[in-house]
């Protein structure tokens, strides 16, 4: 080849040469991806005009930089060690995905490809093509999220479905679980599997309810569960007897239910199972039989009246005494049957049990069937949960009228009685007198001893005129303000001028006034200093005490005597009752003394109590409201 050969071969390899570096630089500076070239110390030599495009800078602001200036922070360390490891090699040419910081604050995930090409004479430089992979990288983040939310429920599913399971499998109740039109059992907890006899789950999963019971197809209780399965209602059974071979060996035994039978459905809503739920009764409903029965049986009047004032439940014992069938007495209030006089007493005793306070005794009238009126003796209990009351009564109708002519009777004898001991008292007095002058100290000595059992006879009969009086409501009392612990002193005082078996100590008498009948009040004193004198007869000594708790004033008399059993503490109050122990001497008296008081104590809105134990000695108090005035002061 000649010389000018060659140089026309030359030249046309240069202008070839030429053609490709420009075709070559057009699709760089056309291209979608971002080109960078960087030489062996990081700084750009070369960026494509997408740069500014794809993040926002003009290629002059990105020229002269070092590259990792344009790397995010959090990916640093992975671009150094790659661009380390390339500078050793080469020729070699590596990938990574990392994130590029925008002009704007931003980011965008890039893939990038570079290549050592440092060694390349008219290249010397690292080259770089960076494929922006935000999209990509935001579907896969978003995939990668969704896929940890769906994981996160998936596991909050199956955690729901394990302490849902825990809870079926350790329930007091019976829980089963069925599927399917055949009722195929997929669940059955251990409270089901023991009251089938201790069975093992494995007899019943997977098998239908009518292979592994076939007892229950006679019963309904398969055809049932169809019916529920075909209509989507649920089923309540209530007390339903059901008929079990528990052992397997085709003997059944009585089983009592309470259950429900509830279709469960799919995320479609159709029906795919039904659930069962469902507690033994057996014991609680022969027990209820029992309570039936004596219910029915009981002689005494037993019932159940909610706190609406209406009968909810009698027993035979009402339409015995009262004369009215159950259906009658139910269909009105109580209030309906009562005695005129009555019906305000027996609503306040009814509001207290609402209250939640038991009635321990309560007497009232009800009307019978021929338009009589009876008295019934009350206790009584509430149930605030259930909103009722739970009462017994028994007929006193024979016990008042007992009381009544006794009490016409002691009030008729107190009265003939009263006239022949005045006029003893005052032949007593007359021949006192005479025998006094005739100094006949003997016969004198006799007439006063004959003095003091009349006057003990004469306050006798007064304190049973008084019962009189209380009985009919006669007994009048005269209201005054007064200082009770004046009260308290003055007859302190007479007593002890008399009293020489006993030390009569006020121990504190604070100003109390009251209001209320004097004469009345002083004699409930009396018989509480009287009783603690005579049932101490080995002590020396009676403590009083007045004093002031908030708005009441009390009075305590105590004394060292024997004491007083406790189950005797509120019968101690009652009319003509005396204590009687084994082995002890009975002190005399008819009982009515303690009665008087309380009486006499109530009319005055106050209250009386003892407070006492066997072989310690007792105290008796009483409280009356203290008066806003000053004593004198009406």
């Amino acid at each position: 080849m000649s010389a000018h050969d060659e140089q026309c071969t030359t030249t046309m390899k240069e202008e070839t040469l030429g053609q490709n570096e420009k075709l070559f630089r057009a699709l760089i500076e056309h291209s979608s991806d971002l080109i960078v070239l960087v030489d062996a110390e990081g700084i750009i030599t070369y960026v494509s005009p997408s740069v500014r495009r794809i993040l926002g800078y003009s290629p002059e602001e990105v020229l002269g930089k070092h590259a990792f200036t344009m790397v995010h922070p959090g990916d640093l360390p992975i671009v150094q060690d790659a661009l380390d490891d390339l500078r050793q090699s080469p020729g070699k040419a590596g990938q990574a995905e990392y994130r590029l910081c925008c002009r704007e604050g931003g980011v965008r995930w890039f893939e990038a490809t570079t290549t050592n090409l440092l060694a390349e004479p008219g290249v010397a430089a690292i080259v770089g093509n960076f494929h922006d992979i935000t999209e990509r990288k935001g579907a896969e983040e978003e995939r990668t999220y969704l896929l940890a939310r769906e994981q996160n429920a998936l596991s909050l599913v199956q955690a729901e479905r394990q302490r849902l399971y825990d809870l079926f499998m350790q329930a007091p109740a019976i829980i089963g679980i069925t599927r399917g039109p055949r009722h195929i059992i997929e669940l059955v907890n251990p409270c089901c599997l023991q009251i089938l006899g201790n069975r093992s789950a494995a007899d019943f999963i997977g098998k239908p309810c009518a292979e592994v019971m076939p007892e229950l197809v006679g019963q309904g209780l398969i055809a049932i569960m169809d019916q529920v399965y075909r209509s989507g209602e649920t089923y309540l059974g209530n007390n339903v007897p059901v008929f079990l071979d528990v052992q397997g060996r085709g003997r059944l035994e009585e089983h009592i239910f309470n259950f429900v039978y509830q279709p469960s459905r799919n995320v479609g809503g159709k029906i795919e199972g039904i659930l069962i739920h469902g507690f033994e009764v057996t014991e609680q409903v022969h027990s209820c039989k029992a309570l039936d029965q004596f219910f029915t049986l009981s002689l005494d009047m037993l019932c159940i009246i909610d706190f609406n004032g209406y009968f909810q439940k009698v027993n035979p014992a009402f339409e015995k005494i009262l004369g009215y069938a159950p259906a009658e007495l139910c269909a009105h209030p109580v209030s309906y049957w009562l005695h005129a006089e009555d019906k305000e007493r027996t609503t306040n005793e009814m509001q207290k049990l609402k209250n939640g306070v038991p009635t321990r005794y309560f007497e009232n009238r009800y009307r019978t069937k021929d338009g009589t009126y009876k008295w019934l003796a009350w206790t009584a209990i509430p149930s605030l949960e259930d909103q009722v009351m739970y009462a017994v009564a028994r007929d006193i109708t024979k016990q008042k009228r007992e009381d009544q002519l006794k009490d016409e009777f002691i009030g008729m004898a107190s009265h003939e009685l009263k006239t022949p001991i005045t006029s003893l008292k005052g032949f007593n007095q007359i021949l006192l007198r005479r025998l006094n002058k005739q100094e006949d100290l003997l016969s004198v000595e006799y007439l006063l001893k004959m003095e003091k059992q009349v006057n003990r006879l004469a306050k006798v009969v007064n304190d049973l005129l008084d019962i009189s009086k209380i009985q009919t409501g006669k007994l009048n009392y005269q209201e005054e303000h007064f200082d009770l612990s004046q009260l308290v002193q003055e007859i302190v005082e007479i007593f002890q001028a008399s009293t020489f078996s006993h030390w009569l100590l006020i121990e504190e008498a604070m100003n109390t006034p009251v209001v209320g009948d004097r004469d009345r009040l002083g004699q409930v004193f009396i018989n509480l200093l009287t009783n603690a004198i005579k049932y101490s007869p080995q002590a020396d000594k009676v403590c009083i005490r007045v004093v002031r708790d908030q708005k009441q004033g009390v009075v305590s008399v105590q004394d060292f005597g024997k004491g007083i059993a406790k189950e005797h503490h509120d019968k101690v109050f009652e009319r003509f009752y005396q204590i009687s122990s084994p082995g002890e001497q009975p002190f005399s008296g008819l009982g009515i003394g303690l009665y008087l008081s309380r009486e006499i104590i109530r009319r005055h809105a106050g209250k009386i109590w003892v407070k006492s134990s066997k072989g310690s000695g007792s105290t008796f108090f009483f409280s009356l409201p203290l008066s806003e005035e000053a004593p004198g002061s009406v």
